[in-house]
């Protein structure tokens, strides 16, 4: 639950930030006078109001409420055994850990041998960063925060 609700923030942060300019592309006037909003920021934050709204009716019409029995219920009940030591754990987040850390190495060295917008370096960055979050996380015990956020992820 919790990733995907991370997933889809990140996802409407970055539909958000490119809405202004989509709108714009599409005719939408992206100037306006001194003091006033444009119309496409104007415009986007509507749709993303719309949105909002949206999905907080959403998770209120699908999302049923437990009786006080039910969840009184949840006090005794007991974590699933496989799930302790699985979090992150074999042979593959190693290899995953050197995949993510040698794509974030090359795409840098890339970037730099072709002269590329240094933006892109960000898209190094996130990938070695993410190679270095599998590590640790493999290198913490499985019931460790981190690790299983990190097992999520994957």
């Amino acid at each position: 639950g919790y990733a995907m609700q991370s997933f889809f923030i990140g996802v409407g942060a970055i539909v958000a930030s490119f809405l202004p300019f989509i709108l714009a592309h599409f005719g939408v006037a992206n100037t306006a006078a001194a003091g006033e909003v444009p119309d496409t920021v104007r415009y986007a934050f509507y749709f993303g109001a719309v949105v909002l709204l949206a999905a907080i009716t959403w998770t209120v019409v699908s999302t049923r409420e437990y009786s006080p029995a039910e969840l009184a219920g949840f006090d005794d009940a007991e974590p699933p055994a496989h799930h302790a030591g699985t979090a992150i754990s074999g042979p593959a987040p190693w290899a995953q850990v050197v995949v993510w850390l040698g794509l974030g190495v090359l795409l840098a060295l890339l970037i730099a041998w072709r002269q590329g917008d240094r933006m892109l370096y960000v898209l190094a960055g996130l990938c070695a960063g993410y190679g270095l979050l599998l590590a640790a996380a493999r290198a913490l015990p499985a019931t460790h925060m981190l690790a299983a956020i990190v097992g999520d992820l994957r």
